[in-house]
């Protein structure tokens, strides 16, 4: 029950705020990689992308994050994937 609304880099935002809009979402749960703790231009990516998308009215936002060991979801995802088998 979960919709993925995936950019094609930090950004590629245009249209982000409209598209969220039009397929009514109501909730954002931000997974960027993880290099945004250590690279300052994803960094202040992730905060534009934060702060046009909490312009959104009754949105509820929040911060996925993960082992940076992994860099991103799909890698923390298949890490744990292979955790468990």
């Amino acid at each position: 029950d979960a919709l993925f609304v995936c950019i094609g880099g930090i950004q590629a935002i245009g249209g982000l705020r409209e598209t969220l809009v039009s397929l009514g979402v109501s909730q954002v749960v931000e997974a960027f990689d993880m290099d945004q703790m250590t690279n300052p231009q994803v960094r202040r990516g992730v905060q534009v992308i934060r702060s046009t998308v909490r312009t959104i009215p009754h949105l509820k936002y929040s911060t996925y994050l993960w082992n940076p060991a992994c860099k991103g979801i799909d890698d923390y995802l298949w890490n744990e994937l292979r955790k468990g088998a």
